[in-house]
């Protein structure tokens, strides 16, 4: 029987990938062409011309910092248990996350193309699962803390007209935090009820059937695996667990810093409290979207949300330039490295484990 990972990169075809980035590419481009004819923007001349380009290497650091505190918080679990990994394996590992969020509804492609990578890298699919699961619990836990503290501390940030997308996220919040403390203690559970998937699956497509079988055959027998792992990780490593958290706070303070420097280049300024505010409103959105990629929602809320700080004006060359450096470049490199690994694995029919 084939492995996991060779059944990954079988499905994720080449055919399947140009799917999810036709979807993503037409939601995203279909919300700035919004944003930049439903309000009064300003002359992209004059936009350049004022553009404070300065800006643009400071902006640029924060993106390679971003994407190493991001492989920070994989590298400290997976060292632990893969030894001879390194840091440039975990960076793959999260570039391939952002790639296959990009590609699949509710950017629930990442994590699967995150533990293919890494599987790959030596590191167990059961460990790649638990660190997994952590980091994602340390960001839903961040998100919704200051969601909270946001609307709370300062309600002007909250436009009326994204009230239905707020509600969703903490809706969608609270139905994750508790499908993922079932997966957490108690994954057989969730194995038992997700078996009901590939019959109702199969009856549309056969193959599409088979290929989930044949994951969740592969996933049973590695539960008790990634039940030792968490018991690891949470119990006898606990200090792993509090630098995952901490790693968390200071990813995603990174990450308004680029806000922060986009606003600076586009010759504006914002106390930076208020544009951390609004970010991390703004992200709790797009982390919830159903679209790819949160295409289209990102795009439209980051111009909704920033108006409330800088000149309306500037609100589309600011979601356009804020998607770009958080995730269009991510995306691409990314692209990269699925491709590179996809093609090599296919290539000789690696199906070793």
């Amino acid at each position: 029987m084939a492995s996991m990972d060779t059944a990954f990169s079988r499905k994720l075809s080449k055919r399947t990938i140009r799917r999810g980035l036709l979807a993503f590419l037409t939601l995203a481009i279909g919300g700035l062409i919004l944003n930049f004819v439903s309000g009064e923007n300003e002359d992209i001349r004059t936009v350049l011309a004022t553009m404070q380009w300065r800006f643009l290497g400071i902006i640029l650091v924060c993106v390679m910092v971003d994407w190493l505190l991001g492989a920070y918080r994989l590298y400290i679990f997976g060292k632990s248990v893969a030894p001879h990994t390194t840091i440039r394996d975990y960076i793959r590992a999260g570039l391939a996350n952002f790639f296959a969020a990009g590609l699949t509804p509710s950017q629930t492609g990442g994590g699967p193309a995150q533990i293919y990578i890494l599987q790959r890298a030596g590191v167990p699919i059961s460990a790649s699962l638990a660190l997994s699961i952590i980091n994602l619990c340390s960001t839903l836990l961040f998100f919704f803390l200051g969601a909270c503290l946001a609307i709370t501390l300062n309600p002007g940030i909250y436009p009326g007209n994204l009230n239905t997308l707020v509600q969703f996220g903490f809706w969608a919040f609270s139905i994750t935090i508790v499908l993922f403390g079932l997966f957490v203690f108690k994954p057989e559970w969730c194995l038992r009820m997700l078996w009901h998937i590939p019959d109702n699956v199969s009856r549309v497509s056969r193959r599409a059937g088979q290929f989930i079988g044949r994951f969740l055959t592969q996933l049973d027998t590695g539960v008790h695996e990634y039940k030792g792992h968490i018991v690891y990780f949470i119990v006898k490593r606990p200090g792993i667990v509090l630098k995952s958290l901490l790693g968390t706070v200071v990813l995603y303070f990174n990450k308004f810093l680029i806000a922060y420097f986009i606003v600076r280049m586009l010759g504006s300024w914002t106390p930076f409290w208020h544009l951390l505010f609004v970010q991390l409103l703004q992200f709790f959105i797009i982390y919830f979207a159903p679209t790819p990629g949160a295409g289209g929602v990102a795009e439209v809320s980051a111009s909704g949300l920033m108006s409330a700080i800088i000149p309306i004006r500037e609100t589309a060359y600011f979601a356009l330039l804020w998607r770009f450096f958080t995730l269009y470049l991510a995306l691409f490199a990314g692209g990269l490295v699925m491709m590179h690994q996809l093609n090599r694995d296919l290539a000789t029919e690696d199906v070793s484990v």
